[in-house]
């Protein structure tokens, strides 16, 4: 039996100082591989061959085919065939500090292993991060347009830094290079909007991810010859910042157009989940398109003034206005002096060939003659006349005022530029210019001629009915102000002077005094009535203007390219 004993020979002093257990704290892999070659051999039967005495240096150090068939490469060191005690015993010098140094080598290899191994991890766990951090620094930015060249230009600036000077881009960003910072921006928005949850509801839409790693859906029209963003659209979702800029860029590219046309326009790329409620929020919050698409705030009809529903008699409460001018045939000019009753909506009309005090109290002491001396009257103030009608500034309102206290009248003139407060002759004056515009069309009159027809529109107006009128002929005749006016005329009481004796005109005059208390009566429920009345508004934004509120104020005296 023939017995063969087993040693090991090394030629780095290291090993075997690790080997033999010296006394130093070597990195993990290290010492693990240590104590597994520990429990294979016995540490006493290591042996150390020098340098100059081992085979495996020989092709390290360089040598020729015959060279090495002729040394011992393949027979191992010479002494090997000899017996045990006639082998070299070159045990190395062990050097600690050597020792210790080769083994915080192998510790701060292990370590920088194991962080580079963490950091591996640790970048693909906050990969996700990464890329919402950047999404979050990018929305700082004002527009889309300026998020995609804001991405090129870090894309580029990362590629030129792993370039050598002379061959990095210094040119302005190419198509190419928008185009593929728009494709890691949807990227980064489509990572960052659909989750696993969320892709599972989306399966119905038949959504894929083309060679860009991008999510599209499929269309009814994939057979068409036509682009790939047209037949499969990007999907995106509505709620994500980056969308909601690439609506707005969309809309203000397009002219601040209307939500058909915005949306038109983004289907031809894009699929967005929601896309009409969230272009109806962009447009709607468009700060360009709420200022010229404002309207008129319509705020609750105020209170009405007391003389204009306070009892009262016919023109007791007057307003007065003019309207014109109008031309006669003599190539002369004229006004219409309007004076409304505030409480009856009675008219009267005056025809004056001249703005001028003389000639408007002419027409005042005419309208005093016919229906009484007013004890209120309501103007419009001069300013409010500025080249909207330059000929009212050659009447001297002061001289009507002071004209009016003398004959014991309150005159009011209205604010400047709050020409609702003589809404109640403003309409009127409307009516007459209609009358007046399908009456005379271009006809020239004279002064005669004009102020008949005058009297017959003032007749016309008076008639009209101010309280409903209804379809049955049993019902009482609508009210008008031509009833104030003409004392009941037309209420088929008998003249007075036709009475023989005085019991039955006492009665008369008791009947007459009776129906007018009728007429007032019904003046109060049928008319007053229907003002009490308010109507609800019809629009459906916020009509309550409060302090701190943003408003575009209207100006009528601006240009409007002002």
């Amino acid at each position: 039996m023939c017995l063969i004993a087993r040693c090991a020979i090394a030629t780095c002093a290291i090993v075997l100082c690790a080997n033999e257990g010296f006394s130093t704290r070597w990195a993990t892999f290290v010492w693990n591989r240590v104590q597994e070659i520990r429990q294979l051999t016995n540490p006493t039967r290591w042996q150390h061959v020098p340098g100059d005495m081992n085979p495996a240096d020989l092709p390290s150090r360089g040598c020729n085919a015959r060279q090495l068939l002729e040394t011992h490469w393949w027979e191992g060191p010479r002494w090997l065939k000899f017996p045990k005690e006639m082998w070299p015993n070159s045990r190395p010098i062990i050097n600690e500090d050597l020792v210790a140094h080769e083994a915080r080598k192998t510790v701060n290899k292990e370590r920088k292993l194991i962080e580079h191994t963490a950091t591996t991890v640790m970048s693909n766990m906050s990969e996700n991060q990464e890329e919402q951090r950047l999404t979050d620094r990018l929305l700082f930015l004002s527009n889309y347009l300026r998020i995609i060249r804001t991405l090129a230009w870090i894309r580029r600036f990362i590629v030129n830094s792993q370039q050598k000077r002379e061959l990095r881009s210094k040119t302005a960003l190419t198509a190419k290079e928008i185009q593929s910072a728009e494709t890691t921006l949807l990227r980064l928005v489509q990572e960052g909007s659909f989750s696993k949850t969320l892709m599972s509801k989306l399966r119905a839409m038949d959504i894929y991810k083309d060679e860009s790693g991008l999510l599209r859906t499929k269309s009814l029209i994939s057979n068409r010859q036509d682009t790939l963003d047209f037949r499969h659209p990007f999907i995106l979702d509505s709620r994500h910042p980056i969308v909601v800029k690439l609506i707005e860029y969309t809309h203000r590219k397009l002219g601040h157009a209307h939500i058909e046309i915005v949306m038109n326009h983004l289907r031809e790329q894009y699929w967005i989940l929601k896309g009409r409620r969230a272009v109806s929020s962009v447009t709607r919050k468009c700060i360009t398109c709420r200022r010229y698409n404002a309207k008129n705030i319509v705020s609750s009809p105020a209170v009405l003034p007391e003389n204009r529903v306070r009892e009262a008699a016919v023109f007791e409460i007057t307003g007065i206005d003019f309207a014109g001018p109008l031309f006669l045939r003599d190539k002369t000019k004229a006004w219409i002096c309007l004076f409304t009753c505030a409480v009856y909506r009675a008219i009267h009309l005056e025809l004056v060939t001249f703005l001028s005090i003389e000639l408007f109290l002419e027409a005042f002491r005419r309208f005093i003659a016919r229906r009484g001396r007013p004890s209120t009257v309501y103007t419009d103030n001069e300013t409010n006349f500025i080249e909207a009608n330059r000929y009212l500034q050659e009447i001297d309102w002061s001289k009507i005022e002071e004209y009016s206290s003398a004959e014991k009248i309150q005159w009011i003139f209205n604010p400047p530029s709050a020409a609702w407060w003589g809404g109640w002759w403003e309409r009127l004056i409307r009516s007459i210019k209609e009358l007046l515009r399908k009456v005379l069309r271009r006809a020239l009159l004279n002064y005669e001629e004009l102020t008949t027809i005058l009297c017959d529109c003032e007749a016309i107006i008076n008639s009209r009915p101010i309280t409903y009128l209804a379809e049955d002929p049993q019902q009482l005749i609508p009210l008008s102000p031509a009833l104030f006016l003409q004392d009941l005329r037309n209420s088929e009481v008998p003249d007075m002077d036709i009475i023989a004796s005085t019991e039955k005109l006492n009665r008369r005059i008791k009947y007459r005094q009776e129906l007018r208390d009728q007429l007032r009566h019904r003046f109060r429920i049928e008319y007053l009535g229907q003002l009490s009345r308010r109507n609800k508004l019809k629009s459906n934004f916020e009509t309550d203007i409060k302090v701190g509120d943003i408003v575009f104020i209207g100006n009528d005296q601006s240009k409007r390219l002002d």
